[in-house]
Parts: structure tokens; C-alpha cells; sequence
């Protein structure tokens, strides 16, 4: 046996009796730590479940008013493409026409508007409306974020949820 070990025996006895201890304080201590932990675990669950709950409702609440947001700007397009096709509404852009007078020297801008054919003013109805639908697409999912980072309470567009 080598001489370290006899000459430090003290030392060894120590270490092994502290190791006995914490052995025996570990399992004696094991059901407390474990009803603890579980108890702590049941908690977070607890608040986990709320959160997921109430994040859900939030989001349901700002996809309910989006939605019919989405839907009354699509009935208000289609009236309005209705009433262009028919003619009870008209488009028309300001124009300024060079138009020469009698005699032909001189040159009056006079202002005047220019009608746009059915299916211009459509396209532009269109047009238009494709970019005010993505602007309440990105409206809608910043709220959304918004409400995944915890960071409100309730969808900010108020005068959808008041309809």
C-alpha cells in the first residue's frame, strides 16, 4: 500500500464519512425535495396553462374583428365595382389639357377631368383595395406579436371591436 494513503488514513475516514452523511441526508431529504419540485412544477403549469389560455382568447378576439374588418372592405369594394360597371359612379382624374386659342400663338393650360373607362377605374378599385387588405394583414399580425411577447392586453384596433 503506498505510504500517502497510510500516512493521510485521518483524512480518508473524513471523506468517507462525510460522503456517508450526504449519501444519508440525500435519501432521507429526497421525498421533501421531490414534493417541492412537484408542487413547484404544478405551479408553472398552472401559469403556463393561463398564459396559453389567455394568449388564445386575445388572438381569437383580434382574428374575430380582422376578419369582419376584411369582410366589410370587401363589400364596400364590391359595391363600388358594381356602381362603376353600371355607370351610377364614375372615376376621374384632374387633367390639364394644352388647348390653343384662335389664332394659334398662344397656348392656355386650362384644368379640366378626364373620365377613366370601366375597366381602369376597376383595376385601380383594385389596386387600391389589395393594398389596404395588406396593410390590415400586417396590422393584425403585429398584434398578434404583440400578444406573444405579453406585451398587451386587448387588440388595439378599438373601432372594429365596437361594431
Amino acid at each position: 500500500m503506498p505510504i500517502f494513503l497510510l500516512s493521510n488514513w485521518k483524512y480518508l475516514l473524513a471523506g468517507g464519512a462525510i460522503i456517508a452523511l450526504g449519501a444519508y441526508h440525500f435519501w432521507a431529504m429526497h421525498d421533501t425535495y421531490s414534493k417541492g419540485y412537484s408542487s413547484a412544477m404544478g405551479e408553472v403549469a398552472k401559469v403556463s396553462l393561463k398564459y396559453k389560455t389567455d394568449s388564445e382568447n386575445k388572438i381569437a378576439a383580434i382574428d374575430k374583428a380582422h376578419t369582419q374588418e376584411m369582410q366589410d372592405a370587401n363589400k364596400q369594394m364590391e359595391d363600388l365595382r358594381i356602381a362603376i360597371a353600371n355607370g351610377s359612379k364614375r372615376m376621374s382624374i384632374r387633367a390639364v389639357c394644352p388647348a390653343a386659342t384662335n389664332n394659334g400663338a398662344s397656348v392656355d393650360h386650362a384644368e379640366t377631368r378626364a373620365e377613366l373607362d370601366p375597366k381602369t377605374a376597376d383595376d385601380l378599385v383594385t389596386i387600391a383595395h389589395d393594398g389596404d387588405d395588406a396593410i390590415r394583414q400586417l396590422t393584425a399580425a403585429q398584434e398578434v406579436i404583440t400578444v406573444l411577447m405579453g406585451t398587451a392586453s386587448a387588440p388595439s384596433n378599438a373601432n372594429t371591436l365596437k361594431k
